[in-house]
Parts: C-alpha cells; sequence; structure tokens
C-alpha cells in the first residue's frame, strides 16, 4: 500500500511562537505594563521586542554585546567574536516565568537576526530584548501608545506608578524623573 506525501499549504500570516524565560521580576514588570494598556501580555512583549529592534537607542546598548556584523535598519553594527556575553536580571534565579510571545514571520525573522547576533537562542535574545526595553522610556511611551490605556476605574495607577518607577530604578544607574511624568499623565 503506498501512501503519499502531500505538502499542506501554510497561511501567509501564520505566526510563529517563541516562549522566553523572564525572571520573576521582570514578568512582574511585563504584567504591570499589560495592566496599563488593558493588552494581555503576548501583546505587549509582541509590541515591546518590535519596537526595541526597530530603535537605535536599544540596538547601540545591545551594540557592545553583538559577536558578529550585522546591518539593521540601515546601520551596520561591527561585532567581535570575544565580545562579553549580556546577563539578564536574574541569571542565577530558579524561580523564572515562562511568557508566551507569537510573532508575526517577518518579525520573528529580525528577532532571529539579533539572536545570531548576540549569538544566542532567540527566547534568549526576547528575554534581553524586553529586560533593556523595559528600562528605556521612549519604547514605553510607544508600546502605550500603540496598545492605548486601559480604562482608569479598573487600575490602581499610583500602585503601578510605584512598581515601574522601583524597576526603571533598580535597573538604571541614573534616577530618570521623566518616568513619573510619563505615568502621571496616565492617571
Amino acid at each position: 500500500m503506498r501512501t503519499k506525501n502531500k505538502n499542506r499549504k501554510e497561511r501567509a500570516d501564520k505566526k510563529r511562537e517563541v516562549r522566553p524565560s523572564l525572571s520573576m521580576n521582570l514578568a512582574k514588570h511585563l504584567e504591570i505594563l499589560s495592566e496599563i494598556t488593558g493588552k494581555p501580555m503576548k501583546d505587549v512583549g509582541e509590541i515591546m521586542t518590535y519596537e526595541g529592534i526597530h530603535t537605535h537607542e536599544i540596538l547601540n546598548e545591545l551594540n557592545p554585546h553583538f559577536r558578529r556584523h550585522v546591518r539593521l535598519e540601515n546601520v551596520v553594527y561591527y561585532g567581535k567574536f570575544d565580545a562579553p556575553r549580556m546577563e539578564l536580571d536574574g541569571d542565577g534565579i530558579a524561580e523564572k516565568q515562562r511568557v508566551c510571545i507569537k510573532f508575526k514571520r517577518r518579525d520573528y525573522e529580525d528577532v532571529h537576526l539579533l539572536a545570531t547576533t548576540l549569538d544566542v537562542t532567540p527566547s534568549r535574545a526576547i528575554a534581553l530584548l524586553l529586560d533593556v526595553c523595559l528600562r528605556d522610556i521612549n519604547v514605553v511611551k510607544e508600546v502605550i501608545k500603540t496598545l492605548g490605556y486601559t480604562d482608569k476605574e479598573n487600575v490602581n495607577v499610583p500602585e503601578l506608578e510605584r512598581n515601574l518607577i522601583g524597576y526603571v530604578r533598580s535597573r538604571n544607574e541614573i534616577k530618570r524623573p521623566w518616568y513619573i511624568r510619563l505615568l502621571r499623565r496616565i492617571a
């Protein structure tokens, strides 16, 4: 009895699922941003990753860790094979949370290119990118502008303010008062 191999057609807009392992602290703050916008964490993570890959400031922050040369957004970044690996917030911690993020094919190719440049897996590249993006006010502004605000009755904005500001301050050397102004506009 012969069986025929039939190639099934794939959807043109099929999404690719990636599950980065985030520290509990990073996942908590991504969830806070999710509550501010009223969208699920997977949408917030997808938009934040997209904005991070297409922002020169984020790529410049990642540039010292590039191990290969790459051209992104009409800019050529030179990597060094002996560049230090980038560490995450909770790299040695056993408590991590996996977040499911689905990317369109084109966005996944950008993530894969960044992962190859950093010499890590795509899920690790997304975790690194989310960590860097949460510390950058311009990316956070773009994510909030893209996803919109939630209705203010269901969200305790001052509590969210304190949590996000604490995260930004703990991860940055310089205290950033502009972050406070952004969150006050939400309230």
